[in-house]
């Protein structure tokens, strides 16, 4: 069995012999910076919407894509129906007032 190396980008142990992480699916052996340099890496960007994201993301904070695994976890907020706001302060203030009747009442 061959040795398992670290990914540079998620940490996560594979071959090293594979092209891509089979965990983040970016580059297992990052291409060397213009100048020789190996150890700055270029920013890392959303799989699915291209987003820059930051080394310890996991999830996408734009699209909601796992970034360690590449799937979808989260629905677009533009999906999720939104309600009113302000729609419980009548509830809330007819509460307030049967409870100052009932006291008045008893009272």
């Amino acid at each position: 069995m061959a040795a398992l190396i670290n990914c540079s980008y998620c940490g996560k142990l594979a071959d090293p012999k594979l092209e891509k992480c089979p965990h983040c699916g970016q580059p297992m052996h990052p291409a060397a910076a213009p100048g020789g340099q190996r150890g700055h890496r270029p920013p890392r960007q959303c799989p699915n919407c291209d987003t820059p994201v930051k080394d310890g993301d996991i999830i996408c904070r734009r699209c909601g894509t796992n970034l360690l695994t590449g799937q979808k976890i989260l629905k677009e907020r533009a999906d999720a129906p939104s309600r009113p706001r302000g729609t419980r302060l009548p509830a809330i203030l007819m509460g307030c007032a049967a409870l100052a009747l009932l006291a008045l009442v008893a009272g």
